[in-house]
């Protein structure tokens, strides 16, 4: 491979629109990315929403989902997993204290 078509190439990775998908798998009690299976913590989740918030880059769909974009990279947190995670953030007052932005997100969950 040339130099410019590997330029090419790695010019394009870095500017192609990504998407995560994010789903809880309840057998397992884990949120997982969809594709790797790469676990995430609802602490983690929580992490990125309240955030993300913050920069008004989170959105929640009328089916239930939430979407969070960053740069050109888009992560979908399923409506089950935003479910759950809804479910963690109310029985859990440091989670509502911590992630304070992530309230009107939730509660509709």
């Amino acid at each position: 491979m040339n130099q410019q078509n590997r330029t090419a190439t790695s010019a394009s990775r870095t500017t192609s629109p990504t998407t995560v998908i994010i789903t809880y798998d309840e057998a397992l009690n884990l949120f997982l990315s969809t594709q790797e299976r790469h676990p995430f913590t609802a602490e983690k989740l929580l992490h990125m929403l309240n955030w993300r918030a913050a920069q008004v880059s989170v959105s929640r769909s009328p089916l239930g989902h939430l979407a969070v974009v960053v740069g050109s990279t888009c992560c979908y947190i399923s409506a089950t997993a935003t479910a759950a995670l809804a479910s963690l953030y109310t029985q859990n007052s440091a989670h509502q204290r911590d992630f304070p932005l992530c309230q009107p997100l939730l509660q509709m969950a």
